[in-house]
């Protein structure tokens, strides 16, 4: 009987210790999983916040690039966006420019953005873009016509080669710059917006106007007062 008894109060201690090991189990499990789902929002907010870093830089970093290209700006502000090393090797930004000889007084620039790639704890991203500059303005400078060149002479401005580009990023004092861009591809020609005819218009038609019928209200006929011969009699003879 001591023995049964004894047996009972083990199995009793195991089934508690085992239950206390569940709970334990459960607990740590609940906070492991809740650490990792942090984890992971902070990681998808970090790199939500490069991503738009980064994109605001290529777009007003490469049309400041365009800008000082054409000479519409100072280079001095490219510094904000590009590395010093980039910027000392540009040759698009060299003396021998090809809009040295031009003053260009506007042009509509166009930058697309097709793909970013950048992780939260990263120190380097690349983007995709497509960059496109249309109607340069300008004329060329006096110093640069020729002397015995008519005075109606036209000198059209150079073309900008529309292209694909790999931006490359990299992370300095906990900002980006800048360091590299290389052109992989031409830029394809964009398709014309299609300028809707409006003589292919269905043309409404008109309902025809249908005026309301009228309605006819006839009178009733009010029946005259029957008067029996007598009262006739009584009404008709003379008082005395």
């Amino acid at each position: 009987m001591m023995r049964a008894m004894d047996v009972m109060e083990e199995d009793k201690r195991i089934t508690g210790t085992q239950i206390a090991r569940r709970g334990i189990w459960f607990f740590m499990r609940t906070i492991l999983l809740a650490v990792a789902i942090a984890f992971l929002c902070y990681g998808v907010f970090v790199a939500a916040m490069n991503a738009a870093n980064l994109y605001i830089l290529a777009t007003e970093g490469m049309q400041l690039r365009a800008e000082c290209v054409t000479n519409l700006s100072d280079r001095d502000e490219l510094y904000e966006y590009f590395t010093d090393t980039f910027i000392e090797k540009d040759a698009a930004l060299g003396g021998g420019a090809p809009f040295a000889d031009y003053i260009v007084t506007g042009m509509d620039y166009r930058l697309t953005v097709d793909n970013v790639s950048v992780l939260p704890w990263a120190q380097s991203a690349t983007l995709t873009v497509t960059e496109r500059v249309t109607n340069i303005r300008g004329s060329i400078r006096d110093d640069k016509k020729p002397e015995d060149a008519p005075e109606d002479a036209v000198y059209p401005l150079p073309a900008w080669v529309d292209g694909q580009y790999k931006v490359y990023f990299s992370k300095r004092s906990g900002r980006w710059y800048i360091f590299q861009i290389v052109m992989t591809n031409i830029a394809p020609s964009e398709r014309p917006k299609l300028t809707p005819d409006m003589r292919m218009t269905p043309i409404p038609a008109v309902t025809p106007y249908k005026p309301p019928v009228p309605v006819v209200v006839t009178p009733r006929s009010t029946p005259a007062p029957s008067v029996t011969p007598g009262e006739i009699d009584k009404t008709s003879a003379p008082k005395p």
